[in-house]
């Protein structure tokens, strides 16, 4: 039996998640020089998961969002912002990775399954592991991870990377991360830290939901249960409708325990998430966005950014990241908030 204060106890680590993911940010842009206090980064990064939670690819649509917030109220560059962003987001990401590989190295060794399903496990950890190398090794070489990729997927040729502000972009987010991964070694690993226990965090969701629901989690189960449920957001549907579910259902039914309890099991992950980003959705009026222009409406966020925004560069202030050009288009020279430049 599911109690409320077990619920709760659920959906209260949703937010020491948030937490530790607000940290994070705060040393990677304090690093460039960039100070905002954790009483103004944690609503912005809880609005980033909310809405980021009801787009197609889920956890992913609510950086934009989180950029434009930090511009706007706090004054960060949006090359700073963008960039920290983005580097936080990576340092989850080898983590939540080295747990999915744990789960898929299990899974291949104790798992009856196909020969297909196996190729294309395999396949997804070797490409995934040769993102993650060519992302330190190009970033670290100074050659660029962005650079490298187009040119290694060939893809060249594409309108959006031949246009001029686009290359500008693309090679000063990477001249800005080889500057972090080399020159700020110390915030690198605190945000890896930070990493590690919000990683953490999402296991023992896990852990928790199994163990209120009367079974003695495992180490197989609690691996392939994070395998699966990560594996299936690369699948885009919003808020992972259908393919969570799935996902839970398929790890439940290898472990002899039949779909009906993977079924529960996502059910009751899913309410907790409802639950966690209601905070985040209500506050979005506060910060001046409607629901539509952060989660449906991508150009009308984009418009707000082009309002505040130039892209003159000698409006942007004289710290490693700012060589960056904002990530949205804009042609105007309107002025920008003071502390951009």
């Amino acid at each position: 039996m599911f109690t409320w204060w077990q619920f709760v106890i659920l959906v209260v680590s949703f937010f020491i998640w948030l937490i530790f993911i607000s940290r994070s940010t705060m040393v990677i842009l304090k690093a460039f020089g960039h100070r905002i206090s954790f009483k103004k980064m944690y609503p912005l990064v809880c609005i980033a998961f909310s809405v980021g939670y009801v787009t197609p690819v889920p956890y992913t649509g609510g950086e934009p969002v989180q950029v434009y917030l930090m511009y706007k109220r706090n004054h960060v560059p949006i090359s700073a912002a963008t960039t920290a962003v983005i580097l936080e987001r990576v340092t989850r990401q080898i983590m939540a990775l080295l747990v999915i590989l744990a789960g898929v190295v299990l899974g291949l060794a104790t798992v009856d399954m196909s020969w297909i399903t196996r190729f294309i496990l395999i396949g997804l950890m070797a490409f995934f592991l040769f993102v993650l190398w060519a992302y330190f090794a190009k970033s670290i070489s100074g050659e660029g991870f962005l650079q490298f990729m187009i040119r290694f997927l060939h893809l060249k040729n594409l309108k959006i990377v031949k246009k001029p502000k686009a290359a500008r972009v693309i090679q000063n987010i990477d001249r800005c991360t080889t500057n972090f991964l080399t020159s700020h070694g110390k915030p690198f690993w605190i945000s890896m830290g930070y990493a590690t226990l919000s990683t953490a965090i999402m296991v023992g969701q896990l852990i928790l939901v199994l163990y209120f629901m009367g079974y003695k989690p495992t180490l197989s189960g609690v691996l392939l249960l994070y395998m699966f449920t990560n594996l299936v957001t690369l699948i885009p549907t919003p808020a992972m409708l259908g393919t969570y579910e799935a996902g839970g259902m398929a790890v439940f039914a290898i472990e002899g325990l039949g779909a009906g309890f993977g079924l529960v099991f996502s059910l009751i992950m899913r309410i907790a998430n409802v639950f966690a980003i209601l905070p985040g959705l209500f506050m979005l009026p506060y910060y001046g966005l409607t629901i539509r222009e952060a989660v449906v409406n991508g150009k009308g966020l984009r418009k707000k950014v082009e309002d505040l925004v130039p892209i003159n560069q000698n409006n942007l202030n004289k710290t490693p990241l700012d060589n960056i050009n904002h990530i949205f288009k804009n042609g105007d020279n309107k002025k920008t908030p003071s502390g951009e430049g």
